[in-house]
């Protein structure tokens, strides 16, 4: 499949900082987007093309859902510090390891960008495949 012909991908983590950036992007490249967040909740500049979904990567909840028959999921759900009940294991350990168990028992490409993770991007890495 070429990026002229769009792929499914599911964006868990779509309402935070990064996520919205690259639900732009990849909405931008054609690619027809499943934006999931804890709350369901849509962002102004999305538009009616954005399927917006309730996934929460501590309970698992909605999770599978969002990703059936995705092409691709791109995971980008942190949090920088605790609170508010939440905690680095739980959201930053826990919740990646739960979406990459539902991810392959769903047969869903994973994507990942190393810049998102806070390393250098490999030259001719960042973006590659999305």
């Amino acid at each position: 499949m070429t990026d002229s012909e769009g792929r499914e991908i599911a964006v868990i983590g779509a309402t935070g900082f990064v996520g919205r950036h690259a639900v732009a992007h990849l909405q931008a490249r054609g690619h027809r987007i499943r934006a999931v967040s804890r709350s369901g909740g849509r962002r102004p500049e999305w538009g009616a093309a954005v399927d917006a979904m309730a996934g929460d990567v501590v309970t698992g909840d909605g999770i599978e859902t969002a990703l059936r028959g995705a092409d691709a999921v791109v995971h980008l759900v942190a949090i920088p510090r605790e609170g508010g009940g939440r905690r680095f294991d739980e959201v930053n350990v826990r919740g990646v390891g739960r979406v990459l168990v539902i991810a392959w028992s769903s047969s869903v490409p994973w994507q990942r960008s190393p810049c998102i993770l806070g390393r250098a991007c490999p030259r001719g890495r960042a973006g590659a495949g999305a």
